[in-house]
């Protein structure tokens, strides 16, 4: 970090102080500009297809700084103007990340929201949600009815949620007024599924069109994720120990069910056979099957750094018989819809496999076509361009490193000071790109004693995409 001089300090206490210029500031660092650096919209123009290369750059509007952090982990670029001096205390990410559909990037700053093109980085809208109370929108959802924000309120944990329209960004109307919703659950068609809080908890569905509730019930008290809810039916995991007392972790028997139009109680599922222990985590697909995974840690493992999962197990929804196993090294990574069934991705060692959730069996044409992949698999990272040399450089130069599969990974040739990789998304034609935010390395100023915020001002912010 950049600290004010000694001659400046002593001036405090002495202006007669020989030697010494007490009106100095200390000069910004000093770096190369960057592909990013124009302070304009820059674009690929007709060269598009290098991966690696940058696809567009977008000059952001706010007062932004790079704060402090440390060797590789990211220097993140923070819009101080959209935070409260409560948010500026409580957190410095400012960012919630982004979510793409029909060729449009949507990301959220706090309460302010952009919409931009994502083949051209084109700014179609910006808007300040509900600008009367100050929030942070920390889920974006696409439904029939429009773009369903859930924002939290600052100071305080419960979920307000604002229903836009995808073509300007204006607020459409508040959703669950009557509610204190606690967070979303799952959002789509016309109808939104929230977990409440507050006397009693439990579930509510609302109406995204009306903006009322149409029911809500304790569920028998179960605890419901997003990814067990399909578009009919709320599945609830029951766990247990394990008739095995050296298999560890929580086994799995019972799966509740519930329907998502009316609340109402449905037959519980029972497995067949004993799910044996250590179950990590469970997925329903909208084609009635559930997935089940059993996770061990290992020193040295064939998969991408983390944990590996050594056995994906996958059961049938209506009758819980067991359909098939895979004991190999893998992680499930997600489920596609794929031509009436559903395709589950999964990532071991030789790369990324799709097989058919109901047999099991490897598909070589994919719900994507060949050789290619559900966005999420798509992966950027900001490093520092010398960390294995200089683990603690206060530097916040970062540069990008990409990750595609059945690719080699990719490293971007330009830099950005307190880069921060936000996602990956797909233009209108399905091309792959990471979205990103960072400040033009030539556009930070130097550090002062009564800037606002910690760390270095960057007078030339971006939202910038690269090439897959």
């Amino acid at each position: 970090m950049r600290k004010v001089g000694i001659c400046a300090v002593v001036g405090i206490l002495s202006a007669a102080t020989a030697g010494c210029d007490t009106g100095s500031e200390p000069d910004a660092p000093q770096y190369e500009a960057s592909p990013i650096s124009p302070d304009k919209l820059v674009t690929c123009g007709d060269d598009c297809d290098e991966p690696g290369t940058l696809r567009w750059s977008l000059p952001l509007d706010g007062q932004y700084f790079v704060t402090h952090e440390y060797g590789d982990s990211p220097s993140p670029l923070v819009n101080i103007a959209s935070h409260s001096s409560v948010a500026i205390a409580e957190d410095l990410s400012s960012s919630t990340g982004i979510v793409a559909g029909d060729g449009t990037v949507y990301y959220a700053e706090d309460d302010l929201l952009r919409a931009v093109d994502a083949d051209s980085g084109e700014l179609h809208w910006q808007q300040v949600i509900g600008p009367d109370i100050p929030k942070t929108i920390e889920g974006i959802s696409f439904t029939d009815s429009g773009i369903l924000l859930e924002a939290v309120k600052a100071r305080e944990e419960e979920s307000r949620l604002y229903l836009v329209d995808p073509a300007s960004g204006e607020t459409i109307r508040t959703v669950g007024d009557s509610v204190t919703v606690d967070h979303v659950v799952r959002a789509g068609d016309d109808h939104v599924l929230v977990a409440l809080q507050g006397d009693g908890d439990g579930y509510a569905r609302l109406d995204l069109e009306s903006g009322s509730e149409e029911w809500s019930a304790s569920l028998d008290d179960q605890n419901v994720h997003s990814h067990n809810v399909t578009s009919e039916i709320i599945h609830s995991m029951e766990y247990s120990r394990p008739d095995d007392p050296e298999k560890g972790g929580d086994d799995l028997r019972t799966i509740h069910r519930f329907d998502l139009e009316t609340g109402d109680t449905l037959p519980p599922v029972e497995l067949a056979e004993t799910a044996g222990g250590n179950v990590l985590d469970t997925w329903v697909t909208e084609t009635g099957e559930i997935v089940l995974t059993s996770e061990e840690c290992e020193q040295e493992s064939d998969l991408p750094p983390g944990c590996g999962i050594e056995t994906m197990r996958v059961a049938d929804a209506e009758t819980g018989e067991f359909l098939w196993k895979d004991e190999g090294k893998v992680r499930f990574g997600s489920a596609e819809p794929w031509d009436g069934a559903t395709l589950l991705y999964v990532e071991e060692k030789e790369g990324l496999r799709a097989v058919d959730a109901r047999t099991g069996e490897t598909v070589t044409e994919d719900a994507f076509g060949e050789a290619t992949a559900p966005i999420n698999h798509y992966d950027a990272r900001a490093r520092h361009p010398d960390a294995a040399d200089t683990p603690d450089s206060e530097d916040p130069l970062r540069t990008v490193t990409l990750q595609a599969p059945y690719q080699e990974e990719l490293e971007w040739d330009g830099t950005s000071a307190g880069a921060e990789a936000l996602g990956s998304a797909r233009t209108a034609d399905g091309e792959p790109i990471a979205v990103l935010q960072g400040c033009a390395p030539d556009g930070l100023l130097p550090e002062r004693a009564d800037a606002p915020s910690p760390g270095l001002e960057c007078a030339e912010p971006r939202l910038f995409a690269l090439n897959y």
